[in-house]
């Protein structure tokens, strides 16, 4: 899992390229100015980590994980 497995652009954050100081700046430019917006894509966020990230989820895929490295059925 990464950020962009967390994260879905201008949906529950706001993503940038690696090094992208611009838009780093543009996108924490945009969450401090837009209470609406941060309000959102908080609720967002907490959807998809419940939906995405919950402890079952997170252990079943990395068991699926062991089992495919040790090459035997799940």
């Amino acid at each position: 899992y990464g950020i962009t497995d967390a994260i879905a652009d201008k949906v529950s954050g706001l993503l940038h390229g690696p090094g992208d100081i611009e838009g780093l700046l543009g996108c924490m430019r945009s969450l401090a100015e837009d209470r609406e917006l941060r309000e959102n894509m908080g609720q967002q966020a907490r959807l998809r980590a419940c939906e995405m990230f919950s402890a079952e989820t997170v252990t079943a895929a990395l068991l699926g994980f062991y089992d495919a490295a040790l090459d035997r059925e799940p």
